[in-house]
């Protein structure tokens, strides 16, 4: 298990204001064909106390989240998978389809890249890319 730092941009709906930037520290790891990516959501993202975990596989990326939000969203391209979002105002049914799902990573990092439609009452398209960079013993990217 490494000690990584975790960007993820996001963008929901068209436009800039669905736009989100979340810079933290967290874990990498490869277990058996897949890679893991874990860390604790904050305030930014409106879900502080929840953790994160993205599991990576070939053709396959798993977003599973507990804490204060509860969540797995499993996305494939061009199929739709039905997800439960359990929120302190309630829990949603969530179907979600992967347009495109592009994946670079190795024990050092990476990027993950996933554009998907997210049906919770109306169609919503949205798009996530995470970048894994390893951390030095001094706390500090081993890259710029």
């Amino acid at each position: 298990m490494k000690k990584v730092i975790v960007s993820v941009k996001g963008q929901s709906g068209p436009g800039d204001e669905g736009l989100m930037e979340l810079i933290t520290e967290g874990k990498l790891y490869k277990k058996e064909n897949a890679f893991y990516i874990s860390y604790k959501e904050t305030g930014v993202t409106g879900m502080e106390g929840t953790t994160t975990t993205l599991k990576v596989e070939e053709n396959r990326v798993t977003l599973i989240r507990h804490g204060t939000v509860a969540s797995t969203f499993v996305f494939e391209e061009g199929v739709e998978n039905i997800s439960h979002y359990a929120t302190e105002f309630g829990v949603f049914t969530v179907a979600v389809t992967a347009n495109r799902i592009e994946s670079a990573l190795d024990e050092n990092g990476g990027v993950v890249a996933v554009s998907y439609s997210l049906d919770m009452m109306e169609k919503e398209q949205n798009e996530f890319i995470m970048t894994v960079r390893e951390v030095n013993d001094d706390g500090y990217s081993t890259e710029n």
